[in-house]
């Protein structure tokens, strides 16, 4: 007795598998699903051409999320730069205020001294930017060494921190800001098109299957269905 061939899989058309997407840094590809799960269920598709536009839709939806969370990645990082720069002000005016104390100190021992002082009020090690600016040159006299690196720091100036209504005007970007908007308006309708595009082919699908002719069935017809003998009853 032959085996009966084994049937071949039935091939898929994959029209449901959608684009493949590509995450950045940050994004979770569990969240894309759920937002495109969530069109699909508002907007179940009938056919490839809806299918199409669904998956458009949900491709804009996600873009729109991104454009959100590019906006708020650029203004953190205005607020930090305000940050850093209020920081750095900070740390100068801490620096200089040991300026006087160097020229003091007349041995290497009296300098690590300071510098540790320094390394201990700025939280961050002083003697680093030392040995990259201001060095102790080979063979040159230690008590030099002091006033060089005074003479160092009051080079930098007084700084000035961003004080109030400044952190907030630092922090805010008016152009991006307009451009943020231009954007989120210009996809925002590309959005509604679709929507748009989307339901006037489900409308369409729908009038046409309400002017489908339905089968008409006769009085001639629905007579002799009527007095037709049932099968297997014998004719009198």
């Amino acid at each position: 007795m032959k085996k009966d061939k084994k049937k071949p899989n039935a091939l898929k058309h994959g029209a449901y598998s959608g684009p493949v997407q590509m995450f950045m840094w940050g994004e979770d590809s569990a969240d894309y699903e759920a937002l495109r799960n969530g069109v699909y269920a508002e907007y179940p598709p009938d056919g490839p051409s809806e299918v199409h536009w669904v998956e458009t839709l949900a491709d804009l939806l996600w873009r729109r999320r991104r454009l959100d969370t590019f906006d708020s990645a650029s203004t953190l990082k205005r607020l930090r730069k305000v940050v850093e720069h209020n920081l750095f002000c900070n740390s100068v005016e801490q620096i200089r205020s040991f300026a006087f104390d160097f020229p003091k100190a007349r041995t290497l021992e009296e300098v690590d001294l300071i510098i540790k002082k320094v390394s201990s009020v700025t939280g961050f090690d002083f003697s680093m930017l030392v040995s990259l600016l201001w060095p102790l040159a080979p063979g040159a006299d230690p008590e030099a060494w002091g006033p060089q690196i005074a003479k160092g720091i009051l080079r930098f100036g007084p700084a000035e921190t961003y004080k109030e209504e400044e952190n907030f005007l630092q922090g805010f970007d008016l152009e991006a800001m307009d451009g943020h908007l231009a954007r989120v308006e210009r996809l925002d309708a590309q959005i509604e098109k679709t929507v748009k595009r989307l339901m006037q082919i489900k409308t369409m699908k729908q009038m046409n299957q309400a002017l489908e002719p339905k089968p008409v069935i006769s009085s001639v017809a629905r007579l002799g269905a009527k007095n037709k003998p049932d099968q297997g009853q014998p004719l009198q």
